[in-house]
């Protein structure tokens, strides 16, 4: 692991339940037999010097924040290599670029506060996929802290309010609006809902607006029917670039290669 931070640098530290903004007070390299890796401590503004934290040679700063990130398992390793674009058989080359951009210019993206749009009426064309695997791209490159969360469990984490609510949920919440990079997968199924879920909806997205922070939509509904809210609509629409992808199942495609593949197996013996 490449240690590229240094005293004064200010940062984002994840707990089991939230990230905190810090300021690095040290940084200390050493080395116990054969593990190695690095110390650093942080001043923490309202809690104080926090207790050394420990970052082994082998596990990357994105290696952390991805397990406490909410990416599906199937998904929490997946990098950009791992989409297959040519599953799809048709004409990619401009939905791949903007993909490709917004890993390699996501500074830009992020201080626009500009995010993507990922858009297949399909189901398992692989919408989600391709949002993890960028996300997690933008982790292992620019230490950023990602969220992911289904809109259906976003609405069950909002029913949550009252004495009874733990300090983990609401924490929740909190990281939710605050992270460097969230993923809203499969917007578009609370269009028929209540007012209050479209409220809290709308709260959870403008306040990322206006923090200017990038968000990463996926759903089976066109852009401009994302939301029967409009002013959740116009929020999704002004700070999105849309991916549309081919209406092609990448899932029944991968069941046909991987059921081919263990015929052949089974029968060649």
């Amino acid at each position: 692991m490449q240690m590229n931070l240094k005293p004064g640098d200010h940062t984002v530290i994840t707990t089991a339940c939230t990230e905190l903004d810090a300021v690095v007070v040290s940084v200390n390299r050493y080395e116990y037999g054969k593990t190695a890796g690095w110390e650093v401590v942080y001043d923490i503004p309202g809690y104080g010097i926090t207790q050394p934290y420990w970052y082994d040679d082998h596990t990357s700063f994105a290696d952390v924040r991805r397990t406490r990130s909410g990416i599906p398992v199937e998904y929490v390793y997946k990098r950009g290599s791992d989409f297959k674009w040519d599953y799809y058989g048709d004409e990619t080359e401009m939905i791949k670029k903007i993909a490709n951009s917004f890993v390699a210019r996501y500074e830009e993206f992020r201080r626009s506060g500009r995010g993507l749009y990922i858009c297949s009426q399909t189901k398992g064309s692989g919408k989600t996929l391709l949002a993890c695997c960028l996300a997690n791209e933008v982790m292992e490159r620019y230490n950023a802290v990602v969220k992911f969360i289904q809109v259906f469990d976003y609405i069950d984490l909002i029913k949550k309010k009252g004495e009874g609510v733990s300090e983990a949920a609401e924490e929740q919440k909190r990281s939710l609006k605050e992270c460097s990079l969230l993923i809203l997968d499969d917007m578009g199924v609370q269009t028929e809902r209540q007012e209050w879920i479209n409220n809290a909806l709308f709260s959870l997205i403008d306040e990322r607006y206006r923090n200017i922070l990038p968000t990463i939509y996926t759903s089976n509904l066109p852009m401009e029917r994302a939301s029967g809210d409009d002013r959740i609509q116009s929020r999704i629409y002004g700070t999105s670039i849309p991916i549309l992808l081919p209406e092609v199942s990448i899932r029944d495609r991968l069941a046909d290669q991987y059921r081919n593949d263990f015929l052949r197996e089974v029968l060649s013996k």
